[in-house]
């Protein structure tokens, strides 16, 4: 409802003259406002017509209710506003799954790619290359009964491939995995047969493999590495000379 001092119209005739200035189009009804064609009653109404259709670009020739139009772009942007909000959290979720899949199953093929041996549950082994001096292939041990023993130990071991990318960041690839095992065999060997006798370790030895195993295994599992057994090897046992 419009007012004017003591003059007002009611909404049903603001209603009819705002569809009849629609029809005649803005150019027709500046030449009869300027010609004053419109009484004092409408003259608000008409101005108020004008002022909002020259708000709207000249090349939307689309009918519009213009006291609707504020609420009706407002309502619109709205809902862009939301649905581009909605649809970029999702976009951006799904990019974020997108990524920690690709990260992670390339995480897990990069130690398949420098190497295919850790590719599947295979078991494998690894057996000492050097002694404690680097001097050759075997271990050499004073026992406490003055028997030096000579051997090369060995491990058994996997790496499951849902493991490998554990292994990667922990130890590094083959040879990082093998330089560990060289130098965990020693020290657990060494610890495992301190203060035995050459007949000990005959009598008893799938006992102290065993021990050996497990406390290589407590070490290595929550690196990724499964120590499956360990074996002394060879053993060869001579005298020392004095």
């Amino acid at each position: 409802m419009m007012n004017s001092g003591s003059f007002k119209m009611l909404d049903s005739e603001v209603d009819n003259l705002w569809k009849k200035l629609d029809a005649l189009g803005l150019d027709e009804v500046r030449k009869r406002l300027a010609m004053g064609v419109f009484g004092r009653r409408k003259k608000l109404v008409v101005e108020e017509w004008i002022r909002r259709n020259e708000a709207i670009p000249l090349n939307d020739t689309s009918k519009i209710d213009i006291r609707n139009t504020e609420n009706i772009i407002t309502t619109r942007h709205d809902k862009f506003v939301t649905y581009v909000k909605n649809h970029k959290i999702l976009s951006i979720a799904i990019f974020a799954i997108t990524a920690l899949v690709f990260l992670t199953e390339g995480y897990k093929s990069a130690i398949y790619i420098k190497n295919q041996v850790f590719s599947s549950n295979d078991d494998h082994q690894y057996q000492r290359k050097t002694d404690i001096n680097g001097k050759d292939g075997g271990l050499k041990v004073d026992l406490v009964d003055g028997t030096l023993i000579s051997f090369r130990p060995f491990v058994r071991y996997r790496i499951k491939p849902e493991d490998a990318p554990k292994v990667v960041s922990e130890v590094g690839d083959k040879p990082d995995v093998e330089s560990l095992l060289d130098k965990l065999l020693q020290q657990h060997v060494l610890r495992g047969i301190e203060g035995l006798s050459a007949i000990q370790i005959r009598a008893n030895r799938s006992k102290y493999e065993k021990a050996i195993t497990q406390s290589m295994s407590k070490e290595l599992s929550p690196l990724g590495i499964t120590v499956l057994s360990m074996s002394l090897g060879q053993i060869i046992e001579s005298h020392r000379s004095f």
